[in-house]
């Protein structure tokens, strides 16, 4: 780490730091789903790495698979900074990750029947893209901040989570980009 012109003092602030993240992204799930993106990269030209706090601290990152992922540049020629993944949830997952009551009336409604309906596929859409509209210099409230991440049901429409970033989790690099598109090839 590096801000030019430090001192010795800080020098060793920045040395620190690094150190402190370097041990904190090996002690979490980093060297694994490194080894799952390389692993996309070579054929596809691109792979999504998502990364996040884990609650109690520390990092957490998860490769998610490419068919799954839709990505978009808000400014042309620019860095990928929206994304929708489109996934399936269990009906007894989708409640144990976004809760009951923010789920359809009609989950809802299959929820308490129990049973085989707790198996149940459902369809959901993670959108996290920039908001032309935050708070500056640090927003408290997560609905306020750069980066909006929208869940939403797919057969409703109805949204059950919206949250926000301070800056894009995702890390989208792309080898050979297809001219026109944000999306890339590989060797594949």
């Amino acid at each position: 780490m590096d801000a030019g012109g430090e001192n010795e003092e800080e020098n060793q602030f920045f040395d620190n730091a690094a150190r402190i993240i370097f041990e904190n992204i090996h002690a979490a799930n980093f060297d694994a789903v490194a080894a799952e993106c390389h692993a996309d990269l070579g054929p596809a030209g691109w792979f999504v790495l998502y990364t996040d706090e884990k609650e109690g601290g520390g990092y957490h990152f998860e490769q998610w698979p490419l068919a799954q992922c839709f990505i978009a540049c808000s400014k042309p020629g620019d860095l990928v900074d929206t994304i929708f993944r489109e996934f399936e949830l269990t009906l007894e997952q989708a409640v144990n990750e976004y809760g009951l009551t923010n789920l359809s009336s009609a989950l809802q409604d299959k929820y308490k029947l129990g049973g085989e309906a707790l198996g149940e596929k459902i369809w959901f859409v993670w959108a996290i893209y920039p908001r032309s509209i935050y708070v500056e210099g640090g927003a408290k409230l997560a609905k306020n901040k750069p980066f909006a991440s929208c869940h939403h049901e797919v057969a409703t429409k109805k949204m059950v989570r919206e949250s926000g970033y301070d800056e894009f989790p995702c890390a989208i690099p792309r080898w050979r980009l297809i001219p026109g598109t944000p999306y890339a090839t590989g060797l594949g």
